[in-house]
């Protein structure tokens, strides 16, 4: 080997280490980005609701409202059973209350149910007078299958079936 092969394979060397670290530097740049960008994703709108919230996270019983009280055949379930919920729970809780409560899901929960065992027999008189008395089996089927019913049984100590049920 001569000289100018030793000197040519050196500077290769030396060029190859230079570059490796240079690509390793933008590689972690980037991988630090991408962590970053990731991070407050999660944190702005999956993290506990999301700080940012975009108006998704609303108290129960207007989830309901808008589930019920625009489709024709829901009408019954909408005048007898939510609007009356509504009322009752707007009439026990100023918006900004209403608010507060629904950041704690468990606690608006437990809210929901005690106005629906608070207004059972005014909403069961109402579902008979419009000859709709599967409607509120239908509803409580929709409030029973609910992915929290079972937590929030325990925090209100109640047995599987102790909430109202249909007449």
């Amino acid at each position: 080997m001569t000289i100018e092969n030793i000197l040519i394979i050196a500077v290769a060397i030396i060029v190859s280490v230079i570059i490796i670290r240079f690509v390793t530097k933008v590689l972690a740049k980037l991988i630090a980005i991408a962590i970053v960008v990731i991070a407050l994703y999660y944190i702005l709108f999956q993290w506990n609701g999301g700080l940012l919230n975009l108006g998704k996270n609303q108290f129960i019983v207007y989830d309901l409202e808008e589930k019920y009280c625009h489709d024709e055949e829901d009408l019954v379930k909408c005048n007898c059973i939510i609007l009356p919920l509504k009322a009752d729970i707007e009439s026990k809780y100023t918006p900004e209350e209403l608010e507060t409560l629904n950041k704690d899901r468990m606690e608006a929960l437990k809210i929901f149910y005690k106005s629906i065992e608070e207004n059972s027999q005014s909403i069961k008189a109402c579902l008979e007078e419009n000859n709709s008395g599967s409607a509120w089996k239908e509803f409580m089927e929709d409030i029973k299958s609910s992915p929290l019913k079972k937590k929030l049984n325990e925090l209100m100590g109640k047995e599987e079936e102790e909430f109202p049920d249909a007449a």
